[in-house]
């Protein structure tokens, strides 16, 4: 069977044989199954129609013609509209769209995939296949919302043959005869000159600059109107009045637009074909998860994943963008299960799309479906909301939009960054490196909520996992804490200390309290003691005191190893120990720490070590246990890695409830500044900042005490308002939920981790490819995951090594959320199952914690298991 390129070749050859060189040939087919051909050519001239049918017969052996144009270029004018030069494949009418779903090939390439923005507007398309979901209701409050945040929108009435977008925004009574859409598409059509589309456009609001374009006004003379458009044939000719509208709305108002919302109809209608796979930036699907509405949904779906939106301006085509409401979800305990029903589809529906992406980061069911839960109030009003508050579960669907409208700079400062870029780039250094070897830990040692609270005296345990700044904590207290005592330390903080203390000690240690029928409790109170001395913290002890301990000269450990041998000999040796720290806390100034950190790898790594280190920590927090209610002016503190924690069995752990502190990571703004103080370490960057007044007035002021809106505008000058691609999703939020675990942990050297290496990353690109609008580039975040995934990992599996031995096998190369029977598939004990969900590699996707249903690996281990999201590719 011929196609479209085969006649095309086929006439170019023929009239290339008569000696006849064709200016324009236009092939489309017919709806009956022919073609509609039209040639122009000047070696036409002077011949009759049927000499010229005679030149082409030949080529057109076997082809079914419906119709045929072959003209002069002087006589194009007079002949009227020639047939668009379409191939079968290529209209955005709805048989042809289902028909090529599964033949594109892709790649899929979004507006949002590169690293400049599209010029304005953003064209979004608001589409059900359903009536009664709340499509227009939604488009409505997006519209307010988008407007409310100073963007110019023009929402667009296309469900003609139901109009009712102005009666939703009021302005019902505004419309007219020869007003609306479809007045101005028949103009374009039928009349001899463009409407001026300013004219049909009606003010919504007084404050902001929010502008309906409705239908029209349902009357004999609209119904009449109504029936003379025929987008169908539209897409057949050359001039094409629906995207004339379009380009009308882009550059023929007295205004440019920020955004175009379009109301379309519902269902199958030849309107809202084009409305979906020719127009639109954006394609925003509102549904209902019932098996209803599925099949229907899921075939839209996958022909957008072959649309192609024709954006001339830019000189670009992409992809529309699909995003998702899910409306109305009934409130209570089922809206969880009709969310999660929702995520499911969507996974499913956007695979192919996925699959097809080419390199470009994928769409995450999560992050572009919205679900709108049930609001009676809402449903039984006669129009939506007109007051912000009422506005909170349609705001996502607006960033969907406005992150996809062109920046005014006013995210980020006000200042060039192209001169000072490559120094800053220079200058950026992020440490990965443990807190005993980073050089400025201090400069950017920041004091949140829960630090504070580590940092208080009265605070004896502080925990935390690994990575979560706990040693950093630690530096701070003995380097800037007038009255701290350092008694144990990792070992890199160990190196100007009269004598060391390390795996070796606390082996010979256990020995000698075997020997001495001793416990780990009475070591304590000695090895404090000892510390003190060899700090010259007390200048007098009682008698009985080794006077070894106190000499001024470097004490070799195993001499503190014999003292201890010697002492434990005595009968009541752990009453002297006892006596020797109440004189310490005597003689003490108020308040003053006794600081313990390197309790984890300060005992070695071996099962015995691992074994003693256990004991050796229940016996410090039995002492502390002990000791706290006695002791007047020594305060312990103790920094412990969690897991270790969790392996103590001592007595009565709920007596730490509130005089403990728990290192995490839960506002996000502290955690976006860690990386702001990190940054503003470069000079070139300061003076960035410094070059807009209003961040130069902030920017004095601690790097703690910096308001919310300062460090969002640092941050964005650093990496950019929003992502590329992979939803539009803000830089900050990307951040916020990529690096979280399954418990909604973040660990602050996995985020120092990542911008240590996109850094490296955007040295390398800006050299071949510039980038202006921030130090770097967004998408440079998608580029290093996969390898922070497998720092994160291996961190893991350092400190729970019983995961990597039995459940990091039974997760890789899944997909997540994992199959119900997974656990079963893989007969892991529940203790195996509990830990990896207490520890966050694994978190409850459905169920309850007694009752699981299925589990979920969050992104920052998900790369690291080769494993991959449900409905990816």
């Amino acid at each position: 069977m011929a196609t479209h390129a085969d006649i095309r070749d086929r006439l170019r050859r023929e009239l290339e044989n008569q000696g006849i060189d064709a200016q324009d040939i236009r092939i489309q087919p017919d709806p009956t199954g022919g073609w509609w051909i039209a040639v122009v050519a000047v070696g036409f001239a002077g011949q009759l129609p049927n000499d010229r049918r005679a030149l082409i017969e030949p080529a057109l052996e076997g082809i079914r013609v419906s119709w045929c144009d072959l003209l002069t270029p002087d006589e194009v004018d007079d002949a009227g509209s020639l047939p668009a030069d379409v191939a079968p494949d290529q209209l955005p009418l709805w048989p042809e769209a289902l028909g090529r779903a599964a033949d594109d090939d892709g790649p899929v390439v979004f507006a949002s995939d590169l690293d400049e923005d599209i010029a304005p507007p953003v064209v979004a398309t608001f589409y059900s296949l359903r009536g009664g979901v709340g499509r227009s209701t939604a488009l409505v409050q997006t519209a307010q919302i988008l407007a409310s945040r100073g963007r110019r929108v023009v929402a667009v009435d296309m469900d003609l043959e139901a109009p009712g977008l102005a009666s939703l925004f009021g302005v019902e009574d505004q419309v007219d005869d020869d007003k609306g859409v479809v007045a101005a598409l028949t103009k374009i059509d039928f009349g001899d000159a463009d409407p001026y589309l300013a004219d049909h456009l009606i003010r919504v609001s007084e404050t902001d600059d929010l502008f309906c374009l409705p239908a029209g006004r349902p009357s004999a003379l609209y119904a009449r109107r109504l029936s003379q458009i025929d987008p169908s044939a539209w897409y057949r000719e050359e001039r094409n009045p629906l995207r004339r509208l379009i380009d009308l709305l882009r550059r023929g108002l007295p205004f440019t637009p920020d955004s175009v919302l379009i109301d379309a109809r519902t269902g199958l209608s030849a309107l809202s074909g084009p409305l979906l796979f020719d127009l639109p930036d954006i394609a925003i699907v509102v549904f209902f998860p019932h098996p209803q509405a599925r099949l229907g949904t899921e075939a839209l779906v996958r022909a957008l994943a072959s649309a192609h939106v024709d954006r001339s301006s830019d000189g670009r085509s992409f992809y529309p963008e699909p995003r998702f409401i899910a409306s109305p979800l009934p409130a209570g305990e089922s809206f969880a299960t009709y969310r999660r029903r929702a995520h499911e589809w969507i996974a499913d529906w956007i695979a192919p799309l996925n699959a097809k992406r080419n390199g470009y980061a994928p769409l995450l069911e999560t992050e572009i479906t919205q679900p709108i839960p049930y609001r009676e109030a809402l449903a039984t009003s006669d129009r939506p909301s007109a007051q912000p508050r009422d506005w909170q579960d349609f705001q996502a669907v607006a960033d969907w939009i406005d992150r996809l409208i062109a920046s005014r700079g006013t995210a980020g400062p006000a200042v060039s960054i192209a001169q000072a870029k490559p120094d800053i780039l220079k200058e950026l250094d992020f440490p990965t490196g443990t807190a005993e070897s980073q050089k400025f830990l201090l400069d950017t040692f920041l004091e949140t909520e829960t630090v504070r609270k580590a940092l208080d005296p009265e605070t004896p345990l502080v925990r935390g996992r690994k990575g979560t700044g706990k040693t950093a904590l630690f530096r701070r207290l003995s380097e800037t804490a007038g009255n701290a005592i350092e008694i144990l330390a990792p070992a890199d903080l160990q190196a100007d200390w009269p004598w060391r203390w390390g795996g070796t000690e606390f082996r010979d240690a256990e020995r000698l309290l075997r020997a001495g029928d001793s416990d780990w409790r009475a070591f304590w109170k000695f090895f404090i003691c000892a510390r003190a001395a060899a700090l010259g913290v007390v200048s007098e002890w009682p008698s009985g005191f080794p006077p070894s301990l106190k000499d001024p000269v470097p004490t070799a450990a195993y001499t503190v190893l014999d003292q201890l041998e010697g002492l434990l000999g005595e009968r009541r040796h752990d009453v002297r120990f006892g006596e020797w720290l109440r004189h310490l806390d005597a003689v003490s100034a108020p308040h003053a720490l006794l600081l313990f950190d390197g309790l984890d790898a300060g005992f070695g790594n071996s099962p015995d070590d691992r074994r003693r280190r256990r004991e050796a920590n229940e016996g410090l927090i039995g002492l502390l246990a002990e000791q706290q209610s006695v002791l007047r002016q020594l305060r312990f503190k103790i920094v412990l890695r969690e897991d270790i924690w969790r392996q103590l069995k001592v007595d009565n752990k709920s007596h730490f409830y509130g005089r403990d502190a728990v290192l995490m990571w839960r506002d996000r703004t502290d955690f976006l500044r860690l990386i702001v103080s990190h940054a503003l370490r470069s000079e070139r960057f300061r003076s960035l900042l410094q070059a807009d007044r209003k961040l130069a007035r902030s920017l004095d002021t601690g790097i703690g005490a910096l308001p919310e809106d300062v460090i969002m505008r640092a941050w964005t000058a650093l990496i950019g308002e929003r992502m590329k691609g992979s939803g539009s999703t803000y830089t900050a939020n990307w951040v916020w939920n990529r690096l979280k675990d399954g418990n909604e942990d973040r660990n602050p050297r996995y985020l120092l981790m990542t911008f240590r290496e996109i850094v490296e990353w955007e040295r390398r690109e800006h050299a071949r490819t510039p980038y202006e609008r921030s130090v770097i580039r967004p998408r440079a975040l998608e580029q290093v995951l996969p390898k922070v995934s497998r720092w994160a990992l291996d961190a893991l599996a350092e400190e729970f090594s019983e995961l990597q031995d039995h459940v990091f096998g039974a997760l890789r190369g899944q997909r997540t959320p994992l199959p119900t029977d997974w656990p079963d598939q893989t007969h892991l004990s529940p203790d195996l199952l509990n830990l990896a969900s207490e520890v966050g590699l694994i978190s409850l996707y459905e169920g309850t914690p007694k009752d699981p249903g299925r589990y979920a690996v969050p992104e920052v281990y998900r790369f690291a298991l080769d494993m991959k999201r449900k409905g990816q590719a």
